[in-house]
């Protein structure tokens, strides 16, 4: 591409030299500014690829020891599931945001109220307007959580308590299933906040993915337990792959 507008420019510059009357020269000038005008355009705002137009992009960010998913329909809908780490990585998922162009998201879900999920949200909240955060309702009365939830609501959004059962839509062919957490929540457990973590299961069409925050053993068991189907294409481990998840039952559905 630059290739061709740099030749296309020096073929004009070498039209302008040969004509000598003001009249010719003007309208050439004119010609170079369009080409440079559509060069900058295409630069600024790229068009994307085939590839990129008409699918469904999820994307599993690499933010350390954490989570963070972002997701984005054919139609350009939006959603963020956990949002990484805090401290010297707390602006990584809004620069990745940014540099791609994001200035909306429909839905932000903290799947549990645990640094290495949440360290990363508040200032995506405050700077990119967001329509909905999902909660998982657990009682952490933390002044970052509540920071996050104040910056949602300050701008008109919502925010709302999942548990399983509900059925919502990001779009006409993209559906999230929330399994997890139960009323009652999980007590006792080794980490009740992972165990009651929000698990979404998102289709689209005939694709399946399963999105488990940090649940442990004792929240997969509640999940099969209460009959959801689990089956999926692809599974974000929970836990992060820590031996506390992924049952053997579980994987086998």
């Amino acid at each position: 591409i630059l290739g061709t507008y740099f030749g296309l420019f020096f073929l004009l510059r070498r039209m302008m030299d040969l004509h000598d009357d003001t009249g010719s020269r003007k309208n050439t000038l004119q010609i170079i500014l369009v080409v440079a005008g559509i060069f900058f355009w295409s630069v600024a705002f790229p068009v994307p690829s085939a590839g990129e137009r008409g699918k469904l992009s999820v994307t599993f960010l690499d933010v350390g020891q954490g989570d963070a998913i972002f997701i984005q329909s054919p139609d350009n809908h939006t959603m963020l599931v956990d949002a990484g780490p805090g401290r010297e990585q707390k602006y990584q998922v809004l620069r990745w945001l940014r540099k791609r162009g994001i200035f909306h998201l429909d839905i932000v879900v903290l799947t549990h109220p645990h640094m290495d999920h949440m360290g990363g949200m508040y200032p995506v909240v405050r700077e990119i307007p967001t329509s909905e955060l999902w909660d998982s309702g657990q009682d952490h009365r933390d002044p970052l959580l509540q920071k996050i939830e104040d910056s949602v609501t300050n701008r008109d959004g919502v925010v709302r308590v999942v548990t399983a059962g509900q059925v919502f839509h990001l779009t006409d062919v993209v559906t999230l299933e929330v399994l997890h957490p139960h009323t009652p929540p999980i007590q006792g457990s080794h980490s009740d906040f992972n165990n009651n973590s929000i698990v979404i299961r998102l289709r689209y069409y005939d694709t399946e993915f399963l999105l488990t925050g940090d649940v442990e053993t004792e929240g997969e068991e509640q999940i099969l337990q209460s009959g959801y189907n689990v089956e999926s294409d692809v599974l974000k481990v929970g836990h992060h792959g820590s031996r506390t998840s992924s049952s053997t039952d579980f994987l086998q559905r």
